[in-house]
């Protein structure tokens, strides 16, 4: 038996061992008899996976062909030229062209009165997809507490999707901006995804929210999932050990010849950045289906913001994000895991969270490979690492506590966690592993748990009972 496995084991049985000695004690069996947290029984994907994947490649297609024809047309628009207005099925698509001055929705309600509509109480209804292009920014500042309708009916849904540009959103910190998909016939909030339903998200550019409400937004994918973040080309990655995943900042492999009739690439010539930058502050999402949704995205602050009570995941970082940093996150009773960090993420440092009453596990750090030996892509085959989960409250999710599945050089530390399966489960093959300073208790199996090949793990200082 390995050490790391020996130890385990020991841990396991400690724990067991510390709950039989200390249950006892009024305080602790108060709360190890209380049942544990779990998301409401209404917290739950029931949509058509039929129609709602069509309708998802449906919008990939339609972003795909509208960014083709705005990337290969772009020279015929002059600086500031009005938004362009393309019939796309349903639902026309309004373009913001590129210009110095940001566009606003009062702008907009003249320039496109199909598409933008100053209601009579005050908030205006977006009804067709609005398209960010590069140069170009949407501006939505109200520290009033300004409404803004997506409208999201059972025959079209609108969007908000930048292919380069900014969108820039404020409200007043207690006043915020609240996007909400509507169901304009009703006159009401759209609980139904079978049929799609309204988001936001950006291909590449920035996103500045701040004061910023988000509810009843997305349906079945990633990217449709509410607000999403998914660059079309990935940020400089690489895997603990110093493999390059991907740079989009590489030179060209092409010297160009003068003397050629074919025209090469200039290597001086600056690249577009199609990745994603974002700066989340007292953000809130409820309601959608994924909370917020990140990948290819080059670095992602997110500061005091709440995920919860989604169909699916509070916060999932996919692939490819890096430099992350989440703090005071509360992920509360959604209907997948409160925040989560897949393979291929970098430097994704958690602190300050608060995960509870989640169906899945509280948090959980995937530094797994992408692959483990030749694949269809042809990815390095080492671990990620870089994360640190730090000072969080987890609290009575569905599964573990928190969860870390390989990687390397990954911290938990100093985080109460409490009222899981397992508290805190790290599952190998991982090494350089540290937990420190926890807090946890009332486990139903094991406090802290390492499994299947984990080495060079430091755990000290913990407290479990």
């Amino acid at each position: 038996m390995s050490a790391a496995r020996s130890l385990a084991r020991g841990i396991g049985a400690a724990a067991v061992t510390a709950a039989l000695l200390l249950g006892a004690l009024p305080a602790l069996a108060e709360e190890t008899e209380d049942p544990p947290a779990v998301a409401d029984e209404d917290v739950e994907y029931a949509g058509d996976p039929s129609s709602e994947s069509a309708e998802a490649r449906a919008e990939q297609r339609r972003i795909t062909d509208v960014a083709t024809m705005v990337d290969s047309t772009r020279w015929a628009f002059a600086t500031g030229a009005a938004p362009l207005t393309l019939p796309t099925g349903d639902t026309s698509t309004v373009v913001l062209l590129a210009r110095e001055e940001p566009y606003t929705l009062e702008e907009l309600a003249e320039l496109v009165p199909d598409a933008v509509e100053h209601e009579s109480e005050g908030s205006y209804l977006i009804s067709s997809h609005l398209v960010i292009d590069r140069g170009a920014t949407l501006r939505i500042h109200d520290d009033s507490g300004l409404a803004v309708h997506l409208d999201s009916t059972a025959d079209s849904f609108a969007s908000i999707v930048s292919i380069g540009g900014v969108l820039d959103v404020a409200g007043g910190e207690d006043e915020p901006v609240q996007f909400t998909g509507w169901d304009s016939s009703r006159r009401t909030a759209d609980h139904e995804t079978s049929d799609g339903r309204a988001y936001i998200r950006a291909l590449a550019g920035s996103v500045d929210a701040r004061d910023v409400d988000l509810r009843n937004l997305g349906f079945w994918s990633g990217p449709t999932g509410g607000l999403a973040l998914t660059g079309s080309d990935a940020p400089k990655i690489e895997t603990a050990s110093g493999e390059v995943i991907s740079d989009p900042g590489e030179a060209t492999a092409v010297e160009p010849d003068p003397d050629s009739l074919v025209l090469l690439p200039d290597p001086d010539e600056r690249k577009d950045d199609r990745t994603v930058t974002a700066s989340l502050e007292r953000v809130s999402a409820h309601d959608s289906a994924i909370g917020l949704f990140a990948a290819n995205t080059a670095r992602l602050d997110i500061n005091d913001a709440d995920f919860s009570g989604n169909l699916l995941d509070g916060v999932v970082l996919h692939r490819f994000v890096t430099q992350a940093h989440l703090e005071e996150v509360t992920a509360h009773r959604n209907g997948g895991d409160g925040i989560r960090a897949g393979r291929g993420t970098t430097e994704v440092s958690i602190s300050g969270a608060h995960a509870s009453g989640n169906r899945g596990n509280g948090i959980t750090v995937n530094g797994s490979a992408l692959a483990d030996g030749p694949s269809a892509t042809g990815v390095a085959t080492g671990a990620f690492g870089g994360h640190s989960v730090t000072g969080s409250s987890v609290t009575g999710n569905g599964h573990y506590g928190i969860q870390v599945t390989g990687g390397s050089g990954i911290a938990v530390r100093d985080n109460d966690v409490s009222r899981h399966t397992s508290g805190i489960v790290v599952k190998g093959p991982a090494t350089d592993m540290d937990l420190s300073g926890n807090r946890v208790h009332s486990s139903a199996e094991h406090g802290i748990s390492l499994r299947d090949d984990v080495t060079g793990a430091r755990i000290h200082e913990n407290t479990i009972g």
